[in-house]
């Protein structure tokens, strides 16, 4: 059941709930993404496919030189995505905090090897959500619609990937519902939540 925040209450997430709702967003993306991209685009994948069928052939090596190397800018992009998806929310919840930039601090969780951003200051329901929501925006949908029109399978998985690791935040966002926009939120420095004021 999903928790509905009110004021002088403490809402958290438990990490626990993070995974499920990772593999609803990845059940609707086959639906909504996957299965679309695959009737506009499957010749394409097709042709990908059998060019590397034709390079297994040719050279053992040169196939596994190609895997080594997609494998490597995969971990890189999601290395780097991961940072600029906290660097975002850094920009824009900082939009809505009184000493802005100030009030943000970057922090590494070494129990589960995540980094986070902490808001150290009261923020508004409303700078909150759209604070929670644009990594989503920036670097789930915007590459996912991208790719899905331009027959980008990196693209469309690149904006997957980052739509499914959006799950803590679209929680947390469903957690602030029924609270006013105007409402003050405090986060957290413990654990992934925040108190209504």
């Amino acid at each position: 059941m999903e928790k509905i925040a009110k004021t002088n209450s403490t809402v958290d997430i438990d990490i626990d709930e993070i995974p499920k709702m990772s593999i609803r967003i990845l059940l609707i993306l086959i639906f909504i993404v996957f299965l679309p991209y695959l009737l506009i685009h499957g010749s394409d994948l097709r042709e990908e496919i059998t060019i590397l069928s034709q390079l297994l052939d040719a050279s053992f090596f040169s196939f596994l030189f190609r895997m080594v190397l997609v494998g490597t800018a995969f971990v890189a992009v999601s290395i780097l995505g991961i940072l600029i998806h906290e660097a975002i929310h850094a920009v824009f919840f900082s939009l809505y905090l009184p000493s802005k930039f100030h009030g943000v601090k970057f922090g590494f969780n070494n129990e589960h090897g995540i980094p986070y951003v902490h808001i150290l200051e009261p923020i508004s329901v409303l700078g909150f959500r759209i604070g929670a929501v644009m990594p989503l925006i920036i670097l789930g949908i915007t590459p996912v619609t991208l790719g899905l029109y331009m027959g980008s399978l990196s693209l469309t998985a690149f904006g997957a990937l980052f739509t499914i690791s959006a799950s803590g935040d679209l929680l947390l966002i469903a957690r602030t519902k029924g609270l006013p926009s105007d409402q003050k939120l405090k986060d957290l420095s413990d654990r992934i939540g925040f108190e209504v004021l």
